[in-house]
């Protein structure tokens, strides 16, 4: 799990460095520069990889913790922390940042990355709770 967690905070890192150093680079690399209104699709992309590089973070977290929960053989649990995280947290924000408050898709996507982020932090509780639980040894939930 230790492992598992470090390469998946190194490898995110890596990303998110990237996409927070060079932004129009990137960008560049799919926009024609001489298009019309390549500035303001270059403005809009670049503040959308920002928010991408939270959204690798959060996306990198939820699905090492899950992962690690299947391995302890816990199913149900993350599957209604999902339901609520991206349903009945997630899409809220989305719409309400996006339309509502007006942000389009920087809030759409903002909406995303709160999803996401509170799925890792609840299957992460989830999981330090399931480590209490369980006895190694024998493979079985601990009589405490």
């Amino acid at each position: 799990a230790q492992a598992a967690t470090i390469l998946t905070v190194a490898t995110f890192a890596v990303v998110v460095l990237v996409f927070l150093a060079i932004p129009e680079v990137l960008v560049g690399l799919f926009l024609d520069p001489k298009a019309e209104n390549a500035s303001r699709v270059m403005a809009i992309a670049v503040s959308l990889l920002y928010i991408t590089a939270a959204f690798q973070a959060g996306d990198a977290l939820q699905v090492t913790f899950l992962g690690l929960l299947r391995g302890l053989s816990d199913t149900w649990m993350p599957m209604i922390i999902a339901i609520f995280s991206y349903t009945l947290v997630g899409v809220p924000v989305s719409y309400t940042l996006g339309f509502v408050v007006g942000l389009g898709g920087v809030g759409v996507w903002c909406g995303f990355v709160v999803g996401l982020g509170l799925a890792a932090g609840l299957l992460f509780i989830r999981f330090r709770v399931m480590l209490r639980r369980t006895n190694f040894a024998g493979g079985e939930a601990a009589d405490r």
